[in-house]
C-alpha cells in the first residue's frame, strides 16, 4: 500500500512539475512521426486487466490513419492515460471506450464511459483554468507542416517525467476493493 501511494505521489508531483515547466515556457515539445492508432491502442490496452477486474468492459477502437501524426509521445501518453484513468475512477459499471479516428486531415481521440458523469451546473466550470478561445480547433492534425521545424524529430534537452502506464494502472486498481 505504501509503494502504491508512493508511486501515485510521484506521478502527481511529476505532473505538477510538467505544468510548472509549461507555464514557465521551459517545456519544448519534441514531435516525432508516430503511428498514433497503434500507440493509442497500446496505451489503452494497459488498462484491460484493471477494467476486467472491476467488471467493466474496455472497448478500444483505434482506426488506422492515412498518415503519420507528429506528436510529442510523452505528452500524448500522459493525455491518453490520464483520460482513461479518470474514466476508470468514475465508472462503476458498464464500459469505457477509447476511439481514435481520422476526420479530414486531423485525428480525433474520444474517451467515453458509462460513469457518473458531470452535473449540468458544473459543466461551465469544467475547464476554467484552461479556457479555450471559441471557434478554435482542438483536433490533432496529421503530418508536421504546422509544427516548428526545429522541434520535429529532435531529442529532448530536459529529462522526461513520463513514468509509463504502470502508475496509472496501479492507481486505477487502488480504487477497487481488495479481493481476498
Amino acid at each position: 500500500m505504501a509503494n502504491r501511494n508512493g508511486a501515485r505521489l510521484l506521478r502527481l508531483v511529476n505532473t505538477l512539475l510538467d505544468f510548472s515547466r509549461i507555464e514557465a515556457g521551459r517545456v519544448q515539445a519534441i514531435y516525432q512521426a508516430t503511428d498514433l492508432a497503434t500507440f493509442t491502442a497500446d496505451l489503452a490496452s494497459t488498462f484491460r486487466s484493471a477494467t476486467e477486474r472491476a467488471g467493466l468492459k474496455l472497448v478500444v477502437d483505434c482506426h488506422a490513419l492515412r498518415g503519420l501524426a507528429y506528436v510529442d509521445r510523452d505528452m500524448w501518453e500522459k493525455i491518453v492515460l490520464n483520460l482513461i484513468s479518470n474514466a476508470f475512477t468514475f465508472t462503476f459499471e458498464g464500459e469505457i471506450s477509447v476511439s481514435l479516428q481520422q476526420v479530414g486531415n486531423s485525428v480525433e481521440l474520444c474517451v467515453r464511459d458509462t460513469g457518473v458523469g458531470i452535473p449540468a451546473e458544473e459543466i461551465p466550470r469544467l475547464f476554467d483554468r484552461f479556457h479555450r478561445v471559441p471557434n478554435t480547433r482542438s483536433r490533432v492534425p496529421l503530418g508536421y507542416d504546422h509544427l516548428p521545424a526545429e522541434q520535429v524529430g529532435g531529442t529532448r534537452t530536459l529529462s522526461s517525467t513520463s513514468v509509463g502506464a504502470s502508475p496509472f494502472v496501479e492507481e486505477a486498481l487502488r480504487w477497487l476493493p481488495d479481493v481476498e
